[in-house]
């Protein structure tokens, strides 16, 4: 794992992997247990190793979502690419066909993609799940 987390964090850049590996509404990793990870010398719990996974499984998007708004403020990018990795849709799932609570979920992902210039209609950014095996 440890191999994986350098990797990511080298691709996505440090701040932007310890924000996507934070809960939703904390703070950021710490710069401190980071290193551990990568050290192979941190303990990752289990919210902490699915949330590896999914990054590890839309890198791509990630990568690419980030790229396209580096003018814009640093920690509003990446706690919009957070929200976009947590509550964004897979690309099966129809939008009008879910129920109220399902949509109410998944405002956060669309008030992300709207804040990163990408129009959610379009349905071009999905949230890729890991098959578990």
């Amino acid at each position: 794992q440890s191999a994986r987390i350098r990797d990511l964090s080298q691709r996505l850049d440090p701040q932007t992997f310890r924000v996507l590996m934070s809960p939703e509404g904390g703070r950021a990793i710490d710069p401190r247990r980071l290193e551990r990870w990568r050290a192979g010398r941190g303990i990752l719990r289990s919210h902490e190793q699915e949330r590896l996974q999914m990054i590890s499984t839309n890198v791509q998007p990630l990568e690419n979502l980030a790229k396209k708004n580096t003018g814009k403020t640093r920690w509003k990018r990446n706690r919009a690419l957070r929200d976009w990795l947590i509550h964004g849709k897979t690309k099966d799932v129809v939008y009008a066909d879910q129920d109220a609570e399902t949509k109410k979920h998944q405002l956060p992902a669309i008030k992300a993609l709207r804040f990163l210039g990408i129009d959610p209609s379009e349905g071009t950014y999905y949230v890729r799940k890991r098959k578990l095996a």
